[in-house]
This record gives C-alpha cells, sequence and structure tokens, in this order.
C-alpha cells in the first residue's frame, strides 16, 4: 500500500516537472501563448495537488502529523 502511494507520488512529480519544462522551453524560445500556458499551469496545480493529497494519506497511514 504504502509503495503504491510512492509510486504514484513519484508518477506526479514526473508530471510536473515535465510540465514546468514544456513552459520554460516555450517562453525560452519566445512563444508565449496565454491559453497554452494557463492550461498547463492548471495541469501543474492539480498534479501539485494530488501529490498533496497522497502524501496526506501516506502520513495518515503512518500515524505521521503532515507539517
Amino acid at each position: 500500500m504504502l509503495q503504491d502511494r510512492l509510486g504514484a507520488m513519484e508518477q506526479q512529480q514526473e508530471r510536473s516537472n515535465a510540465r514546468l519544462q514544456e513552459m520554460d522551453q516555450e517562453l525560452n524560445q519566445g512563444k508565449f501563448d496565454r491559453n497554452r500556458i494557463a492550461r498547463q499551469s492548471r495541469e501543474i496545480e492539480r498534479a501539485m495537488n494530488e501529490w498533496r493529497n497522497q502524501y496526506r494519506k501516506m502520513s495518515q497511514e503512518m500515524g505521521v502529523k503532515p507539517q
């Protein structure tokens, strides 16, 4: 169970990192599409919220209070 949560958290982190790299590349190339940047930002926010939820659940299972 704990391994599953850790795996899910790693996947969320990888997705967030990939989206951030895409945004960084586009901005560095001068390709500024407000709609695309907004969509990517929302996707990053969703991934980070899911990561946070997984972290809380894992902490609860371990009996640790999240900070």
